[in-house]
């Protein structure tokens, strides 16, 4: 129910977005080689990240590491950075997918958890 609730707002939302016109002006900021597309996820369902991920790709946008963005190793072109907060609770879920989609993601890890031992690979728990 959670998930729908929030698909169902989202979906809204974007639609608001495609409608005003905003999308596709904001697609095109990302024509400007110095900018990259920061995308935030914090627990979508596998679903709605691949669904996600797909559109980037197909609007031309290359996923970027964060060793990319720091070394300033950028290829050209439109650009993108996955990352999650809490990302680990849910990221041998997402694995298969970003490997097949072959996206590179930023873990962001909550120190609290980590002094829990609640940190995935090390603890059976994800």
């Amino acid at each position: 129910m959670k998930y729908r609730l929030r698909e169902l707002v989202g979906f809204l939302l974007a639609w608001g977005y495609i409608l005003s016109g905003k999308r596709r002006r904001m697609l095109k900021v990302y024509d400007d080689e110095s900018k990259v597309l920061s995308i935030v996820g914090h627990d979508p369902t596998p679903e709605m990240l691949e669904r996600i991920l797909r559109w980037i790709i197909d609007r031309g946008f290359t996923f970027v590491s964060t060793d990319q963005l720091l070394n300033k190793d950028l290829p050209q072109g439109r650009k993108a950075w996955l990352t999650f907060d809490d990302g680990w609770k849910s990221f041998k879920t997402f694995l298969p997918i970003l490997e097949r989609l072959n996206v590179p993601v930023t873990l962001f890890i909550a120190p609290n958890e980590t002094r829990r031992g609640q940190v995935w690979p090390n603890s059976d728990s994800p």
